[in-house]
């Protein structure tokens, strides 16, 4: 029994070191965007949005939307390249983690994006900031009659119009194009969920099926999604809550997602 229980000890030690402390460490770096600078004055002296810095910053935040699918892809072949397991088991696999990552993923973004953002209508800081007080700022409005004006769409024209006529702006070309679309609410951020349910869905995935020590570029995927939560404060499109509870939500759900893999693929795997 004394045995049983040292082993036992030993294997959650270990599983906490290799898998979960590197999650908590994500977070801990996570909550550290609270210290980036971010207020109605979101332009220098804080950041110079039209820096080439910038234009870095602006490419870590659009992976966390369109580099998931390159993501997926490498984790994939490599799940299927590793040895140890048999073809059919590893299509099996394969097929289970990339349909419970589109339900769920989808499903949280679709719920965060149409039922949360809408329920708490949290104007995006770049809005309060060009809206000024009581709406005598560039936008030519308040942020509260902003998001009254129409759907996404008609939001989109009425700032691409304002960001278009004020080129004194200081915002590099694609960051101002950026600015014109995002014109949904800002609580909670979208790019944070979807980054931080895929690293974290996609670790655990890895860190559990791949017994090979060698593959450590999975470690990356961490960080990457913490990046990507940074730099959304850091383009002045969300706040540090924004992103630390969407970063929050997507974890959770990207664990729960990894929990409900590994069962489905160990049941169906052992028929």
């Amino acid at each position: 029994m004394r045995q049983f229980v040292r082993h036992l000890l030993f294997g959650i030690s270990e599983s906490m070191g290799r898998i979960f402390l590197p999650i908590l460490l994500a977070y801990i770096f996570l909550g550290l965007s609270y210290l980036i600078p971010v207020s109605t004055n979101i332009v220098p002296p804080f950041f110079d949005l039209s820096s080439p810095y910038m234009a870095l910053v602006y490419f870590v935040s659009q992976s966390g939307k369109y580099g998931l699918t390159l993501i997926v892809l490498l984790v994939l072949i490599t799940l299927l390249r590793r040895e140890g397991q048999s073809s059919k088991d590893k299509i099996n696999e394969v097929i289970v983690i990339a349909v419970v990552a589109l339900i769920l993923g989808g499903a949280g973004a679709v719920i965060n994006e149409r039922v949360i953002k809408t329920h708490f209508e949290v104007p995006r800081p770049n809005i309060v900031w060009l809206a000024g007080k009581n709406g005598t700022g560039l936008l030519g409005m308040s942020a509260v009659d902003f998001y009254a004006v129409g759907d996404k769409e008609v939001r989109r024209e009425v700032l691409s119009a304002v960001l278009d006529n004020n080129d004194f702006i200081p915002l590099s070309s694609p960051i101002k194009l950026h600015w014109g679309y995002e014109t949904g609410y800002s609580f909670p951020s979208g790019h944070s969920f979807s980054a931080m349910f895929f690293a974290i869905f996609l670790f655990l995935i890895c860190s559990t099926l791949i017994k090979d020590r060698n593959v450590r570029w999975i470690y990356v995927l961490l960080p990457w999604g913490v990046a990507v939560c940074f730099s959304r404060p850091m383009l002045g499109v969300h706040t540090p809550t924004d992103v630390f509870v969407g970063g929050l939500q997507g974890g959770l759900l990207g664990t729960f997602a990894w929990g409900i893999s590994i069962k489905l693929i160990r049941k169906i795997n052992s028929t």
